[in-house]
């Protein structure tokens, strides 16, 4: 197991230190490799073995009670036969003799977890990838831009794709475990996932300071009620407001490689912090409440400084997720003071 330790935010309010502590220390697994012998993949991303469908399949890997409502859906006995049955099909099953590596899960297409954690398993897998295993993936991920891009960025040629319908019976297959468990970070592996991304990132795009503010003001909802106060405040320190929809993954990587501060409310974009050098600053505006520590935890394994805020929410009585947050200007502004004071320290 791997000992992790976190510190607390720099500009932490005394009355929030118990939403933090619960998460200053933890443990992860080591990573590792599991190895199998005629498993069938299908283009859902589902692993085929026998008469069972491999744990691999699914982020929970069939441990965790907390998210293993995933994998339980598609072992639904009725469910499971069919999955069992199409991948045996007469004239869609291509066979993959030579040895050959599979990375992802069910999760995988999500931006969150393609990023932290789908790139981590194949950072761990370097060396296989540098000897020329095959990777077999789904097809239809090929057709995501950040998915294709970030393939290309890490050196990823030799791609087997599986098309919805069909399957790949793989002889001899070898499967990353995950890196850590789901909102925690192999600080080691992410780090080098920054430091490969930093090492091939284009030039930021025109225009784009090293201080950003992602907004979601064109988001159907979890925006600011009052976001033209909150863009002028960013815009008095300095930082560039982008929505991230308006630039190709490949731009994002640019921005994100150069930039010493990125703002935003809590969200997916968030993730991208694995992407800047560390020492660079996180600062997650969040709904006033009980805390998701996914950018708490991944700021740290990065070496990034920590701050944050808690917004009233626009509707008191629904989810983050589904919500719109009024933020404390003059507090803003106190805290992006605080930001300043921690990037002018050598």
């Amino acid at each position: 197991m791997i000992s992790v330790e976190r510190h607390l935010p720099v500009n932490l309010i005394e009355s929030d230190r118990s939403l933090f502590e619960p998460h200053l220390h933890t443990q992860i697994p080591d990573p590792g490799f599991k190895h199998y012998h005629d498993v069938r993949a299908n283009g859902l991303g589902i692993l085929v073995k026998g008469l069972t469908l491999l744990p691999e399949s699914f982020p929970d890997t069939l441990e965790s009670k907390e998210w293993s409502w995933e994998s339980n859906r598609y072992n639904q006995p009725l469910t499971r036969l069919k999955l069992i049955l199409r991948s045996r099909q007469p004239g869609r099953t291509k066979a993959l003799e030579e040895p050959c590596l599979w990375f992802t899960d069910t999760w995988s297409l999500s931006y969150f977890f393609w990023i932290s954690e789908s790139l981590s398993r194949l950072e761990f897998s370097r060396e296989l990838i540098e000897k020329g295993y095959p990777v077999v993936m789904p097809a239809h991920f090929m057709e995501v831009d950040f998915v294709r891009t970030s393939l290309e960025m890490f050196g990823v040629e030799n791609i087997v794709p599986v098309s919805i319908g069909h399957n790949c019976l793989m002889r001899d297959v070898t499967i990353p475990t995950r890196t850590a468990g789901i909102h925690h970070f192999n600080p080691e592996l992410i780090r080098r996932v920054g430091e490969r991304f930093r090492s091939v990132a284009p030039p930021p795009p025109d225009g784009i300071g090293e201080k950003i503010h992602i907004s979601r003001r064109k988001a159907r909802m979890r925006k600011f009620v009052n976001q033209d106060e909150v863009e002028a405040m960013y815009d008095r320190f300095g930082y560039t407001t982008v929505c991230m929809e308006d630039y190709s993954f490949r731009d994002q990587v640019g921005m994100l490689s150069r930039a010493r501060a990125l703002a935003s409310i809590h969200g997916a974009g968030l993730v991208n912090i694995l992407m800047m050098p560390p020492g660079a600053a996180v600062f997650e505006m969040k709904m006033r409440g009980p805390l998701n520590s996914s950018f708490f935890n991944l700021a740290s394994a990065c070496g990034h400084p920590y701050f944050y805020q808690a917004c009233e929410p626009e509707k008191p009585d629904v989810i983050e997720q589904q919500n719109n947050f009024i933020a404390d200007i003059d507090q803003l502004e106190r805290n992006l003071e605080l930001i300043e004071k921690s990037l002018s320290r050598p």
